[in-house]
């Protein structure tokens, strides 16, 4: 149970899931938690509709601003085992995880990053288990992957406008460390969400954010706006046709389109912390180095007070920066480094590798007991 039909990053993980209990034969009962999005498909994994739970997942934040208890109730009601599967992005747990962890048979994560801070938060870590949201590495991967003979060196990310995504870090890199007689241009493809406050659109809060770290539109390096959603065809397109991914965020609980960019080949530079962690390997990737962890921002507070006193990764500038520029001076080198990422992804973060873990765990809460 939990979003399924929908566009949200747990959406898109549960169906993930739900593909990985399919290619480990586990029969499940998805009963989706959100309203239906246009073009997309959930996996219906093949199931007997007289068969009774054996145990319910509950993949949601745990509990919610406004006090919602998403894993006790079930937890409470099931009359099986429940599990309770979550990512987060700071430091620690948000008031209430902890105690609405203890009300679970275990608790599901999807990267190592989140195993360490549940367990630092209070979570028993012998209940922490990590069931990696999976990409379609069939889909996502570098076929058809070419370069256009004279493009220039292209980067590319995706993400919200929100504060916690380092927009800003990336617009103040970028306009410092390029200009507009070099080569290279950034193209974003970012949407507006609650969490982008501030005066402004997108475009306003940008050319702000360049003027102030001593540049401008007329003499920064070429930037370009895709603020329309693409198709997931059209996703797979724009990591295909970059020379490297970026992203300086400041915390992922599992790092997605980190994840899908590097499935298709492509460079990936990203802040060394969150759940993209275990990726960001010099021999894999490009990290960027943490200056240091700050107190969530004010503004990510008034957008959702689940940050409230929590820390998240703040991402070295000047780190940045020479990743940027070692990818623009050597592209062939850094598309070798991402040919030994993609190998990685496919064994850690694939459908199969997902499904296995599933599959492991299903069949140690649902085994009947031993007799003695």
């Amino acid at each position: 149970w939990g979003p399924l039909r929908g566009r949200s990053g747990y959406a898109r993980a549960g169906r993930g899931l739900l593909a990985g209990a399919a290619a480990a034969g586990v029969t499940v009962r998805d009963t989706p938690a959100d309203a239906a999005e246009p073009d997309i498909d959930v996996v219906h994994v093949p199931r007997n509709a007289h068969l009774e739970a054996a145990l319910w997942v509950v993949h949601h934040l745990p509990r919610a601003p406004d006090g919602t208890d998403y894993w006790r109730e079930p937890a409470v009601a099931a009359g099986v085992p429940v599990v309770g599967a979550a990512c987060f992005e700071c430091d620690l747990l948000p008031e209430g995880w902890v105690e609405a962890a203890e009300s679970v048979a275990e608790v599901w994560v999807p990267t190592a990053f989140n195993l360490r801070t549940f367990a630092a938060a209070g979570v028993d870590p012998d209940r922490l288990h990590a069931i990696p949201y999976p990409v379609d590495t069939d889909v996502f991967a570098p076929d058809g992957r070419e370069r256009a003979a004279g493009a220039p060196v292209t980067f590319c990310s995706v993400f919200e406008w929100t504060w916690r995504k380092g927009w800003d870090v990336l617009l103040r890199a970028w306009a410092r460390e390029f200009d507009g007689s070099e080569d290279v241009r950034l193209r974003l493809l970012t949407y507006r969400g609650a969490g982008a406050l501030g005066d402004g659109d997108i475009v306003d809060q940008a050319t702000r954010c360049i003027r102030a770290a001593g540049s401008d539109l007329d003499t920064v390096a070429d930037i370009e706006l895709i603020l329309d959603p693409l198709s997931e065809d059209g996703l797979i397109e724009l990591y295909r046709s970059a020379d490297a991914f970026v992203l300086p965020t400041r915390g992922e609980g599992a790092g997605m389109p980190v994840i899908e960019a590097m499935a298709c080949g492509t460079p990936a530079i990203a802040t060394g912390w969150g759940g993209h962690e275990e990726l960001m390997d010099p021999e894999l990737s490009f990290p960027v180095e943490v200056e240091t962890l700050v107190e969530a921002a004010p503004e990510l507070v008034l957008d959702n007070p689940l940050y409230r006193g929590l820390r998240l990764a703040e991402p070295d500038e000047m780190s940045l920066r020479r990743a940027l520029r070692s990818v623009a001076e050597d592209p062939a080198a850094a598309r070798r480094r991402a040919a030994r990422g993609r190998t990685v992804v496919e064994e850690r973060f694939s459908i199969p590798s997902a499904g296995r873990a599933l599959a492991d765990r299903v069949d140690a809460l649902t085994a009947p007991p031993r007799s003695r």
